[in-house]
């Protein structure tokens, strides 16, 4: 059967089938490198800037987080306590957490030039990603002890002294031996998303320091995998079954693999692109501030507006009916003429298709 195929439907098939497929790789290797470059840092790196500026400065006990945050710690040997001090080199609310990992882990929360909020700074729950997902802790378990926020000359300093092995704390902070900390701020007074976070492992005792920032790496495989079968393997069956409609020999069989094939896109489509939000919201970076993104979210669009318009395509004129009459050229049918709507859908859906 090969023969009967015609060179120039062979040619198309195979540019648009070459053209699909490196566009997945090239969309899967912009992925790739946004996620080393600018969404984690290596452990290595950091934990080496992190030890670099202890040892630059006269006390041990001062860490630089990033470029906008200082850490300052002081153990008080006497009440078994240790003060904490958080400089923000801008304008904005400030996070010291006690945990692995955002959820389920608790916060001593700082926002500056704020009036009439209860405890503030205080200790603070985080139940969940969402902005109305972090809350105040009851008052038996607002366990800082003089707590202050501070703006001063463009810096913010969030403040505080607390009790280690503390029973009322969730997640108590020991004096020697590894803690999991997390810190995170805001360009905004009250609270809300944060611009910049992260996480560390410290011994207060030992002087000991270690970078545990998520990888998301788990997610970001996911995300390029489920994208590249809907445009790398499916999208261009999808295609070439239309085109190559003629030649599939079982009657209607080609539209129902466009018509599959289109509708698994868009599944698998939506699935990368809701991993892609969820993990960059998670990571607290901006969203759509790439062409990867970018792209990423015009083949969302693009996507969801061909298969739901498929769904909705207007109907085809019936078949021909015996007239009688030679309006054709009078081989006794009358030739069916699409409707303006479906001649404009034919036009809209393949040219955006292409």
């Amino acid at each position: 059967m090969a023969y009967l195929i015609s060179k120039p439907i062979c040619f198309r098939t195979g540019v648009t089938i070459m053209i699909a497929i490196s566009f997945s790789l090239v969309m899967g290797f912009q992925g790739v490198r946004m996620g080393d470059e600018q969404l984690v840092d290596t452990s290595v790196d950091k934990s080496r800037k992190l030890n670099d500026v202890a040892n630059d400065t006269e006390s041990n006990n001062t860490i630089q987080l990033d470029d906008m945050l200082t850490l300052e710690y002081d153990l008080n040997n006497t009440d078994s306590s240790v003060t904490i001090k958080m400089t923000y080199a801008d304008q904005g609310w400030v996070s010291f957490g006690f945990g692995k990992g955002m959820i389920g882990s608790t916060a001593a929360i700082g926002q500056p030039l704020i009036s009439g909020i209860s405890h503030n700074p205080g200790m603070y729950y985080m139940a969940t990603y969402a902005d109305d997902g972090t809350t105040t802790l009851p008052d038996a378990n607002q366990t800082l002890i003089n707590a202050s926020i501070t703006y001063v000359d463009k810096t913010t300093v969030l403040t505080f002294t607390k009790l280690l092995n503390d029973p009322r704390d969730k997640i108590p902070v020991n004096i020697s031996g590894l803690n999991n900390f997390l810190y995170a701020y805001g360009d905004t007074l009250t609270l809300a998303h944060h611009i910049g976070s992260g996480a560390f492992e410290l011994d207060f005792k030992g002087g000991e320091i270690a970078v545990t920032e998520p990888k998301f790496s788990t997610e970001w495989t996911a995300h390029g995998l489920t994208a590249f079968i809907a445009w790398g393997v499916l999208t261009p069956l999808a295609i070439a079954a239309s085109i190559l409609r003629d030649f599939i020999p079982a009657k209607g069989l080609w539209f129902k693999i466009h018509q599959y094939y289109n509708a698994l896109t868009l599944f698998l489509t939506v699935v990368s692109f809701s991993l892609a939000v969820s993990t960059i919201r998670r990571v607290g970076l901006e969203h759509f501030r790439d062409r990867h993104q970018i792209v990423g979210l015009a083949m969302f669009v693009l996507v969801t507006m061909q298969v739901v318009g498929g769904v909705l395509r207007p109907g085809l004129p019936p078949k021909p009916v015996e007239s009688g009459g030679d309006e054709d050229g009078g081989n006794g049918e009358e030739v069916p003429k699409k409707s303006s709507a479906r001649v404009a859908w034919d036009y809209g859906h393949k040219g955006a298709g292409w």
